[in-house]
């Protein structure tokens, strides 16, 4: 008896992970990845119509440094829920923000929306930023 009560308790505990915790990676692309990967993914799907680069930040946030060919979709707007829902479901998207909060957060809601192919930036723009990968600064012209 102790013995399935300890299995029932790592039962739960692994489900608890899979399942609850949202920074654990799911699969290959999980909800969130890191630097290296979002600039990998980057590399192979530059001037891809399917794929879209969406900054979350305010647009002051976003005119000081962004990612180049990155799309302004505030996250505070009270329309941003309303903007996910007209996204395209079929693309894939890497969403970031400053630290990476906002963007899980959005990623959620993409997902939630049908945006199945969602991604966030593990720690946001500064992450970016601290492995050298490049900026731009401006605003939205999009």
């Amino acid at each position: 008896m102790h013995l399935q009560l300890q299995r029932l308790g790592v039962s739960i505990v692994l489900c608890h992970l899979f399942f609850c915790t949202p920074t654990l990676k799911f699969w290959q692309y999980g909800p969130s990845i890191d630097p290296a990967l979002a600039h990998e993914i980057i590399r192979d799907h530059n001037g891809t119509i399917r794929f879209v680069i969406i900054d979350v930040r305010t647009k002051e946030e976003f005119a000081s440094a962004h990612l180049a060919h990155a799309k302004n979709i505030d996250y505070n707007k009270p329309d941003f829920d309303s903007l996910v829902h007209h996204l395209d479901t079929s693309a894939t998207y890497l969403v970031y923000c400053t630290h990476g909060i906002r963007g899980f957060m959005a990623v959620e809601k993409m997902r939630k929306a049908g945006c199945r192919k969602s991604f966030n930036l593990e720690g946001g723009i500064k992450s970016w930023t601290a492995n050298k990968y490049p900026v731009e600064s401006g605003p939205d012209h999009q």
